[in-house]
């Protein structure tokens, strides 16, 4: 006596998901997010109810130095450091030779005297 064949959503049930139809409602595959629901600035997608994610800046990621890279290698140190000390007295302004920049620019080394002045 032959077996009976088992009827077809019977095997589908024993099956894979990937063998599933696509109409069947226990497979499930990854929507697709909205454009609009990552944020603009790059930062992680949030969902339209959940606020914009916001950088915290902590005293902790704050310092009374400064690293001006890009300045033109024409000997304009001192003028640099009259520029800077206009937010008060500088401790330090002096060119930093070890560090990589591009041709014909410098990276100078900025150090103020309180913090607040670097802000």
């Amino acid at each position: 006596v032959p077996a009976a064949p088992i009827p077809s959503h019977e095997s589908q049930l024993t099956t894979s998901h990937k063998s599933r139809p696509l109409s069947d409602p226990r497979r499930r595959r990854p929507q697709p997010r909205p454009h609009d629901a990552r944020d603009p600035s790059g930062g992680m997608p949030r969902g339209r109810d959940e606020p914009a994610t916001v950088r915290v800046y902590t005293v902790c990621d704050e310092s009374k130095y400064l690293i001006v890279r890009n300045v033109p290698s024409l000997g304009c140190g001192d003028e640099l450091g009259t520029l800077f000390s206009s937010y008060g007295p500088l401790e330090e302004c002096k060119p930093m030779d070890a560090e990589d920049c591009e041709e014909y620019t410098d990276v100078f080394f900025i150090k103020f005297s309180q913090l607040s002045n670097a802000r």
